[in-house]
């Protein structure tokens, strides 16, 4: 038997041996793919093999792979939105490394890139717009808030409590309904608040993206109104180690920040590197063209630790970072009974004024938030690819009130009024099948744990632990000038809300009259197109269904509110918002002239929203506005975008546009707190080099915003409340609360050059905000009702690279 195998054996093995022998080599080519002018990464760049109809995108660090292609000669081309298409031959004889360096159709540097075509990875091949600030134009917001830093962009606008705390508001949206991603995960504090905004350090990031529209398919429930992508810079790519310190100072509050970067690599461990940064920042008083805002200064101190791995089998990425900060709550917006502030918001000034001070008093706030990112991209052969993130983050928020009750030891202040403490666990896994023909695909699953503590003397939400968990599946077909893409999503959370506390609500839970557990799930889709019908224009449209279950806060809020100073009610009876969106961009990249156009429609049926009450409400605290929490169905609806036009080689002319309204169907009224029309012109002028300095430029900036006609209207009751006798006085407080302040215009003014310090590559900008220190109050404050926003401010920027450090 064994006999007659033997003859079998061999001629198998000589059969195997003839084919290897005989098969055609197979070999990989790999690269990355960078804007020639800045170095910059392209994310998303299609790379194609023309001879067979093969093709592939890069990935989130820019670089390419493709696999098993045989000997032969070959054209490779390369194409991004916005920039022209590359061609390389390659005659494959051995694995290739073929790197791609575009350039952009215009014939300057951009400064804000509006692309559409992302979503295979994060934000690829997409219809929507995408605004994305590059490091350089991040590096002139330098200091600022990641609402601060966005402001100017078409269809963002800030909603802000007080001159430290500001958040991103995307074409009328914002907190729940606008999805955060910080290094790969997405950002989760106590994110309900108006006041609460995201706990960032303004110095870490390099790259900015922010996606308008709905993006429930790719990201959930909380990506209702858009997504904001912030990524650190790329990791070196040598050994050496270098760095970069950054220091600011600002006039208005005579901030003082200052950043310090080092990174490098690990020369036994290939394709190991590391990066460590840590930031301060400090600031007094904000001031207005006529007075100081009393306690609302801050300190904030930042860390973080990154390190990666690249091999041939893909990457793994560690990241880090904590975040630290104490501000204080501006004192006039504490009021203590209901004469005092209907008299305070009847005043030019706030009710408490004192000269400039660093210290801050009660009430104010102390947030921390600790971040973990362990980030994996592996390639499973074959061209098909797995991609897994897990996310940790801890987040706790102290607020302490301006008020101790009579007779109480003043000791007790110490204690915070609200200590929330948040832990989420975040995982995720997209796997990016091989290019079939011109299709692209992903199917992805997410999962999200959390749990929120109390710890505070009151609570005005109560503890809860949530579940939720996703899958997906989406796909794009690219061709040289169509991309056709669609998707589909479920999601189902649990969450369980358990009493805190004394509140009405917290004692309706205890005793079971309103339902703690609940269950929300659905199914969202999306399907768009995008057409680049010449070199210099394409057009995208978009269709997505979108949702959102209401959230703590809005179901079970019971209490004074310390941040935004005001009391706010849940409503345990809300339901689920359904969004049915639909928006078309049409974009431009010419030698000389750049335009977006966007015009959409985002139907919200249940749309929750916090809505004033003529009657203000008294507490042992003082006297507050009193908001509660409603629902109606209701549409958002507008139009933003830019142009840029280079009339000479040194000059260049642009402008941005947003406009957004929104209506509230079930009342048939407008939607309170919606942004008001804004314009944004503004030259700028490449100077010649002289005395060393180089990269010189000039910028002017005219921001004109409307005074905000759309706006609902209060009806004031047949009675008085108790506490009040003046009538008149009564009539303002109420038609207030909703009436906007008058629009306004600011001027602002940028000169930057680079030049060489110490043998070192430095940057230097000096800039004015509200350079004529007008006086005004945005519609979007919180604290419109007591004080002016802040007038002008000086900053200046200092950048010095040092070592091996490099922009590229």
């Amino acid at each position: 038997m064994k006999r007659a195998i033997v003859p079998y054996f061999f001629l198998a093995l000589f059969w195997q041996v003839a084919a290897t022998a005989t098969a055609q080599p197979l070999y990989r080519a790999s690269g990355k793919v960078t804007d020639a002018a800045t170095g910059e990464l392209l994310i998303g760049a299609t790379i194609m093999v023309v001879e067979l109809g093969r093709g592939t995108a890069t990935g989130t660090d820019g670089t390419y792979r493709l696999d098993n292609l045989p000997q032969g000669v070959y054209q490779f081309r390369c194409s991004y939105v916005g920039y022209k298409t590359q061609t390389a031959t390659l005659n494959l004889q051995a694995d290739h490394v073929q790197n791609f360096s575009l350039q952009t159709l215009g014939a300057t540097q951009r400064e804000l890139t509006v692309t559409g075509d992302k979503t295979r990875e994060v934000l690829q091949q997409s219809s929507q717009s995408v605004s994305t600030m590059s490091k350089s134009d991040v590096d002139k917001h330098r200091g600022q808030t990641l609402g601060e830093t966005l402001r100017d962009l078409p269809g963002v606008t800030v909603l802000q409590t007080g001159p430290s705390i500001s958040k991103p508001v995307v074409r009328g949206l914002h907190s729940q309904r606008v999805l955060i991603l910080n290094a790969g995960v997405r950002q989760e504090g106590q994110q309900w608040g108006a006041e609460h905004a995201p706990e960032i350090d303004p110095f870490a990031s390099a790259k900015i993206e922010v996606l308008k529209g709905a993006a429930s398919v790719d990201y959930g429930s909380d990506a209702i109104g858009g997504v904001i992508r912030i990524e650190p810079r790329p990791l070196p790519r040598e050994n050496a180690v270098g760095g970069e310190l950054t220091v600011n100072g600002f006039g208005n509050n005579a901030q003082g920040a200052a950043s310090v970067l080092l990174e490098g690599g690990v020369a036994p461990l290939e394709g190991l590197k590391w990066r460590l940064q840590g930031s301060y920042r400090r600031a007094g008083d904000a001031a207005t063209p006529q007075y100081f805002l009393n306690n609302t200064g801050f300190s904030e101190l930042n860390f973080s630790a990154t390190t990666a791995l690249r091999k041939d089998w893909g990457d793994l990425c560690a990241y880090y970072s904590r975040f630290s900060t104490e501000l204080g709550v501006l004192r006039s917006a504490h009021i203590g009974n209901l004469t005092d502030l209907v008299s305070s918001m009847q005043r030019r000034e706030p009710f408490f004024t004192a000269p400039f001070s660093f210290s801050i008093d009660f009430p104010r706030q102390r947030i921390s938030h600790d971040l973990i990112s362990l980030r994996a991209r592996l390639g499973l052969g074959n061209e098909h690819t797995l991609q897994l993130t897990y996310g940790y983050q801890q987040n706790i928020r102290q607020e302490f009130d301006a008020h101790v009750p009579l007779g109480t030891d003043r000791s007790r202040r110490e204690i915070p009024s609200f200590d929330l403490t948040l832990f989420t666990h975040t995982a995720e896994a997209r796997f990016a099948h091989a290019p079939i023909g011109n299709f692209i695909g992903t199917l992805g699953l997410a999962a999200t744990a959390q749990s929120n503590n109390n710890l505070g003397r009151s609570a005005l939400i109560p503890n809860f632990t949530s579940l939720t968990g996703g899958v997906f599946w989406r796909e794009a077909w690219v061709s040289e000038q169509w991309t056709l893409n669609a998707g589909v999503r479920y999601d189902v959370r649990v969450q369980n809300a358990t009493p805190y506390g004394s509140s009405r609500i917290a004692q309706q839970l205890q005793r079971g009259e309103i339902q703690s557990r609940q269950l929300f799930h659905t199914v969202t889709g999306a399907v768009g197109a995008l057409f680049q019908f010449s070199p210099e224009w394409s057009i995208g449209a978009n269709v997505a269904t979108a949702w959102r279950p209401p959230s703590i806060n809005e179901l079970y809020s019971d209490g004074v509110h310390h941040g935004t100073a005001q009391y706010e009610t849940g409503n345990p009876a809300l339901n689920v918002e359904r969004s049915f969106n639909i928006d078309a961009t049409l974009r431009h990249v010419g030698e000389k002239t750049r335009l977006e156009f966007s015009i959409y429609n985002n139907a919200i049926s249940n749309f929750i929203y916090l809505f004033p009450l003529v009657e203000p409400q008294i507490t042992i605290r003082g006297a507050f506005p009193a908001f509660e929490y409603q629902q109606a169905n209701a549409v958002l609806r507008g139009i933003d975008g830019f142009f840029e036009w280079t009339v000479f080689n040194q000059t260049r002319f642009f402008m941005s546009l947003s406009l957004v309204r929104g209506w509230n169907i079930g009342r048939g009224e407008p939607l309170i707190n919606m942004p008001s029309d804004r314009l944004i012109v503004g030259v700028h002028i490449d100077l010649p080099e002289a005395f060393g300095l180089q990269k010189t430029y000039l910028e002017l900036t005219s921001t004109q915003v409307r005074r905000q006609d759309q706006f609902p209207t209060l009806t004031l009751p047949a009675q008085l409340p108790p506490a009040l006798s003046d009538p008149e006085a009564y009539q303002f407080y109420v038609q207030n609360l909703t009436l906007p302040p008058a629009g306004y215009g600011l001027l602002g003014v940028s000169i930057g050059a680079e030049f060489s310090l110490l043998a070192q590559q430095a940057t230097l900008i000096l800039s004015a905000q509200n350079l004529l220190d007008q006086r005004f109050r945005d519609y979007l404050s919180r604290f419109r009702f007591f004080a002016d926003d802040a007038g002008r401010n000086i900053i200046l920027r200092l950048q010095l690279a040092f070592g091996a450090y490099s922009d590229d």
